[in-house]
């Protein structure tokens, strides 16, 4: 019995740490990488849709901004978790950080694609566009953030039941 336990906070941890690592990445990605970009043409021009890049408008680095926030706000949720392993988190904050980042990555999963419509419209008149590192960090960052959130969940509802 004792075993089990072991390995159930064995998983869980490694679940945090992942969590951890991951938003954290994806929250770089988002917001020093280019989110996309676009072939304008005559004369051959190439524009990029990043923070730091002069062709974006300015209300549309809100939304950037806005995206990596919440994968900031993920990375803190990861590292309370991750302390809770160390004793200096109680466990019913745990509980509550867990739920905030299953329902925190679902939005930054949705917030990718906001920001990636907000990239098309204004490629719209580009002869041809591409997403890039900032779309694809934000879209597999909270994909995986999502599931080894979940995954920790799950663990930790099936070892409070035992």
């Amino acid at each position: 019995m004792n075993q089990k336990m072991d390995n159930t906070k064995l998983i869980g941890l490694i679940c945090a740490v992942i969590a951890t690592i991951f938003s954290f990445i994806a929250a770089m990605m988002v917001l020093f990488a280019d989110f996309g970009g676009m072939y304008i043409g005559s004369p051959s021009y190439y524009a990029y849709f990043c923070l730091f890049c002069s062709y974006l408008d300015g209300w549309s680095k809100i939304f950037i901004i806005l995206l990596g926030l919440i994968f900031l706000a993920l990375l803190a949720i990861s590292i309370m978790i991750l302390l809770s392993y160390f004793g200096k988190v109680s466990a019913g904050l745990v509980k509550q950080m867990q739920l905030f980042g299953l329902i925190g990555s679902i939005v930054a999963f949705v917030f990718t694609f906001l920001v990636l419509i907000i990239f098309a419209i204004q490629a719209d008149f580009a002869l041809e566009w591409w997403v890039s590192t900032g779309f694809y960090g934000g879209l597999i960052g909270s994909i995986i953030v999502g599931a080894s959130l979940g995954v920790h969940f799950y663990i930790s509802k099936k070892a409070s039941t035992e």
